[in-house]
């Protein structure tokens, strides 16, 4: 019987996949559902990671990571983060206490800090109407549909057209 070809692209992809980055320092914890903990790695740059305990997760903020990249939206740089015994077990707060175990976690690049709230803001800047439409097909291809983060989200909407999302789950 013929060898798949699925088989020989994973095998290639495989081999050819990044080697992590290491820990260095842990900085503390994330808020979050997924836990994650800022850290600064090998390459001297700052990251959140999340490790396998938040499971499958890893898998969508990878493939969601570089989808984003790929289609130019201003989403931050992810790579493979490897996550030590040492640091697990020396780290209680953060780390253990947070459910990581030593493995390979995904790490986001952290070039600032981020405020995560769900105000939009400097829509007038240059660009930016670019990279919120950038933002928003992704959003829509990743999670839920577009209309919720342009049009309910920012009041454009009739109420009574959209259900809310809360409803649907």
């Amino acid at each position: 019987m013929p060898e798949s070809p699925w088989r020989t692209l994973i095998v290639a992809a495989a081999s050819s996949r990044p080697v992590p980055v290491g820990i260095a320092t842990v900085l503390g914890p994330v808020r979050g559902a997924s836990k994650g903990a800022r850290v600064r790695c090998s390459d001297g740059r700052l990251y959140v990671v999340k490790g396998t305990q938040v499971g499958r997760a890893l898998v969508a903020d990878q493939v969601v990571g570089r989808l984003g990249t790929a289609m130019g939206a201003p989403v931050p740089e992810v790579g493979l983060v490897n996550v030590p015994a040492e640091f697990v077990e020396e780290e209680t707060f953060t780390l253990r206490a947070r459910g990581f175990v030593p493995g390979v976690g995904h790490g986001s690049v952290l070039a600032r800090e981020f405020d995560d709230g769900w105000d939009v803001e400097h829509i007038d800047a240059p660009g930016n109407r670019e990279r919120f439409a950038l933002l928003a097909a992704l959003y829509g291809l990743a999670l839920e549909p577009v209309v919720d983060l342009v049009c309910w989200r920012h009041g454009n909407a009739n109420p009574h057209a959209l259900p809310d999302r809360r409803e649907r789950r």
